[in-house]
């Protein structure tokens, strides 16, 4: 008797050592509840990083200042030869003045300034929207110097093969 009654307090000891360890190891849920958590959080880590060197790599681009005045097109040729300055879409003088507009893309600008240039003009409605189809379509370092005739009602695809062909100046 005193031989069941120790294998019944073994067998005992054996099933409450399992629940200590059940109880005290974490779940398959709670280990992937953490490992998703540190993943998170070095997500976070390089994110971060990479804002900085956003920023970073902004501050170090040239500014360039836009020139809001209108001149005729002797002077604004002269001025475009002689100075860094950009000027923003301007109606042209052809016929369908109401729907073409002079854009003027000097060394230096990046897609980001062109694109908003056009956005301030009303060629297109979504600068960003507009680069974002640029940089998918990886032409932002194709883009052209020069002075440029633009459509009103251009599609995305057309802008983008009117600012990447060298214009006939």
């Amino acid at each position: 008797m005193k031989a069941l009654a120790a294998f019944g307090a073994g067998l005992f000891l054996a099933g409450a050592s399992f629940v200590i360890v059940d109880y005290t190891q974490p779940s398959k849920e709670e280990a992937e509840l953490q490992k998703a958590k540190t993943q998170l959080t070095e997500l976070k880590k390089e994110n971060a990083k990479l804002q900085a060197f956003i920023q970073t790599e902004e501050k170090a681009l040239p500014a360039k200042k836009v020139d809001t005045n209108t001149t005729d097109e002797a002077t604004s040729s002269e001025e475009s030869k002689s100075s860094n300055h950009t000027k923003p879409a301007e109606k042209s003088d052809d016929a369908n003045s109401k729907n073409t507009y002079k854009l003027h893309v000097e060394a230096g600008m990046g897609s980001s300034e062109i694109t908003k240039t056009l956005e301030k003009a009303g060629i297109i409605s979504d600068a960003k929207d507009f680069e974002t189809f640029i940089v998918k379509k990886d032409m932002s370092n194709k883009m052209q110097n020069g002075t440029f005739i633009i459509d009103k009602d251009s599609s995305y695809d057309q802008l983008l093969n009117i600012l990447t062909t060298p214009p006939k100046n």
